[in-house]
């Protein structure tokens, strides 16, 4: 009884340019398929950041159409630029949650003063659809998995905070790939299921991150990094080994694992 409405990430490799639509598949497609999950996915052949005239015209005719009707709850979700349009197009789409990784709050310079790492996408911007205020659903669950420690993704979220209460959770030292290290703790897929069909309780996948980020080679070599970098060669040395360890067990049981389209997907988060 849940639809899902799915925003693709930033592709940096603009790799659909010149792709005709019919032949592009979907952010994450066949993870729905997988878990058999309804879902609508919004892909991009260039980064728009979903300022396009095109998006009107799709909200009405799904409207028209009655595909929101046929489901008890709506729910938006996105990574990074498809977390931006998760949280600008929940109102539009009905949403009772939205749900985002990394999102952005606006490629606007005026209204985030010092972003500088969309300048190649600031260039072509045209603002159709850019008010949060009007765009982020007042009711039901916004909740946000960030970096708390990334100056970048926190000045985004807080500007977002100011519009209403949300629901957040901290992905120590991912940056702006939290979507990869929520995968290399191997809790990934479980929390956005849980999260899509039902919601979650952000307290409980705080500690659930925090009781599974020691297995996470991506996270303790990049404690490693911290350590050297405060001069704790020791503590460095001892992480990073512990990385390679983990790093192992995972390709051991998995010999695909680093190369597979899962985790290319779950990587996409930029």
């Amino acid at each position: 009884y849940v639809l899902v409405i799915c925003f693709a990430p930033r592709n940096a490799a603009q790799r659909h340019l010149n792709t005709p639509a019919e032949q592009m598949e979907g952010p994450n497609e066949q993870f729905f398929v997988k878990k058999e999950i309804p879902v609508i996915l919004f892909s991009a052949r260039w980064n728009h950041w979903w300022q396009t005239p095109e998006m009107d015209e799709v909200i009405t005719y799904l409207k028209d159409q009655g595909v929101f009707d046929n489901y008890r709850q709506v729910v938006t979700y996105g990574m990074s630029m498809g977390g931006y349009g998760a949280l600008m197009y929940s109102k539009k789409m009905g949403a009772s949650r939205a749900i985002a990784f990394a999102p952005q709050y606006s490629l606007d310079s005026k209204l985030v003063p010092g972003e500088r790492r969309w300048e190649v996408d600031r260039k072509r911007f045209r603002s159709y659809y850019d008010d949060m205020d009007e765009g982020l659903i007042k009711d039901g669950q916004v909740i946000i998995f960030y970096d708390t420690l990334y100056d970048g993704d926190r000045t985004h979220v807080r500007l977002v905070q100011k519009h209403r209460e949300i629901d957040t959770v901290s992905v120590p030292l991912s940056n702006h790939r939290v979507g990869r290290m929520l995968d290399d703790m191997g809790i990934l897929s479980s929390v956005v299921v849980k999260a899509l069909r039902e919601g979650v309780d952000a307290r409980e996948v705080r500690q659930l991150v925090r009781t599974t980020r020691r297995r996470s080679p991506l996270y303790l070599s990049a404690v490693s990094q911290v350590l050297m970098k405060r001069g704790d060669a020791d503590g460095a040395i001892k992480l990073g080994n512990e990385a390679v360890l983990h790093l192992d067990q995972q390709v051991e049981a998995a010999p695909n694992r680093l190369n597979s389209a899962d985790r290319a997907a779950a990587m996409a988060d930029v």
